[in-house]
């Protein structure tokens, strides 16, 4: 092969490769957030509010209110994002799981960090929220119970904090 056919074969070569892995791309990505789906988006924001989580923890001075800020609005775009499907929790799709865990997460930290800035209407919101709408992931209505509790008994509502836990034990009893 002379220089000049592989001067001319080179830019086709790559060319026709480009083409074919964009074609791949946007036919093996299609989903309903503009070729990514809803997995890899719940999935990428909640990596970042961890990433950014880790820091802050790592070095307290990364904890200025701005920072919190930004990742209570990284939270508050998982909720906002994905609300649960209105199906039952049983035809709920693996990837619907998922992406419900991710949420339910979401909503945890939210009213960790709403308890922590002494907002404990949305702490006690947020967890009410996940006690109540996630029975179809046992350990994270149990969670959320716990802190619901733990925040009314924080408060001096021990009697509410007491029924809580009782309803907690009764609808999640050791099976």
């Amino acid at each position: 092969m002379n220089t000049m056919t592989r001067g001319v074969i080179r830019p086709r070569l790559l060319a026709l490769t480009a083409a074919v892995l964009v074609v791949a791309l946007a036919l093996g990505a299609c989903g309903p957030r503009g070729g990514l789906s809803d997995r890899y988006v719940a999935e990428r924001l909640a990596w970042q509010a961890q990433k950014l989580r880790r820091a802050m923890r790592e070095n307290p001075e990364l904890a200025t209110d701005a920072t919190k800020a930004e990742l209570s609005r990284t939270y508050r775009e998982i909720v906002r994002l994905f609300p649960l499907p209105a199906a039952p929790a049983e035809s709920f799709t693996e990837t619907e799981r998922d992406v419900a865990a991710i949420v339910g997460l979401s909503r945890m930290r939210l009213a960790a960090m709403s308890a922590e800035a002494d907002d404990v209407a949305e702490a006690i919101r947020l967890y009410s929220s996940v006690a109540d709408s996630y029975s179809f992931n046992r350990g994270m209505a149990v969670d959320a119970s716990m802190a619901l509790a733990a925040t009314h008994d924080g408060l001096g509502q021990r009697e509410k904090a007491k029924a809580i836990l009782e309803r907690s034990v009764a609808e999640w009893a050791p099976a």
